[in-house]
């Protein structure tokens, strides 16, 4: 059986880049919660929802895993998301990171801290400075 690092490696690689929706319920238990993606999801169907959407939007994906460890039942780490924003023509890049538990080969339970301020500013969807604008409102 293959270690939670390589089953990672395998998600980023199958679902991700090469756009393999049936690797989504070979490597994701049914009853799978994946908190952080912006929408409740829970299981295979509902993240093929959350993974058609984000390849209408973005072109040419890929993932590079900047670090990642096994922690007993748990593959945690961080990543790069690239590709290109569909309307606008736009690359865009966003760091995520990630907590993946595994049971029999397939996820369990995922959390994900994704850094949609930078992919929504990115493509335009909200100001650059968003952020310091609401935290400093006065400058």
């Amino acid at each position: 059986m293959k270690t939670g690092k390589h089953l990672m490696l395998d998600w980023f690689e199958r679902v991700w880049r090469r756009n393999d929706i049936n690797a989504i319920a070979e490597l994701m238990a049914p009853d799978c919660i994946v908190h952080g993606l912006g929408v409740p999801v829970t299981g295979p169907d509902e993240f093929k929802g959350f993974h058609h959407t984000f390849i209408q939007a973005f072109g040419e994906p890929s993932v590079d895993v900047f670090e990642i460890e096994e922690i007993e039942d748990k593959t945690i780490g961080h990543a790069t998301f690239r590709a290109t924003h569909k309307s606008s023509n736009q690359a865009i890049e966003f760091v995520f990171s990630f907590s993946v538990r595994w049971q029999d080969g397939k996820a369990i339970e995922a959390r994900n801290v994704v850094d949609f301020t930078s992919m929504l500013a990115q493509i335009g969807a909200i100001a650059p400075n968003t952020l310091i604008n609401a935290l400093l409102p006065n400058k």
